[in-house]
């Protein structure tokens, strides 16, 4: 596994506001279902194709299946590019964020993934 900088020089280095950042393709992605009692989260994790590094996300608050396009608490747009994967930067990445935190996780990425093949499906016919 290679853990890139950040620009900054940092590993954990501050990332772009949404505002001078509002989109980001990530390819390798998936999706985790964090849970704490009875509330839950879905978090992205996968590559940006823009910085070369691996992502965590704020939780989804909306998804477009039609666009693959999912909007997070922060207002950023992660367009899910491809089909999922794995991403060990961003891996990394959630287990600094949440690794001392006790919580249950899921791997919830297949809800989603079907979700845009029946948007495209449904696009083709």
């Amino acid at each position: 596994m290679t853990i890139k900088p950040m620009p900054d020089g940092g590993l954990f280095g501050t990332l772009p506001s949404p505002e001078v950042q509002p989109d980001v393709v990530l390819t390798n992605w998936s999706v985790t279902r964090i849970s704490s009692g009875a509330d839950h989260w879905d978090v992205l994790l996968g590559r940006c194709t823009e910085s070369n590094i691996g992502r965590l996300s704020t939780p989804l608050m909306e998804f477009n299946a039609a666009n693959a396009v999912a909007i997070t608490r922060s207002g950023r747009e992660y367009l899910l590019s491809g089909p999922p994967g794995t991403d060990e930067d961003a891996l990394y990445v959630y287990e600094k964020q949440f690794g001392h935190v006790p919580h249950d996780r899921k791997d919830v990425t297949e809800e989603y993934w079907l979700q845009i093949q029946d948007a495209v499906k449904k696009r083709e016919s």
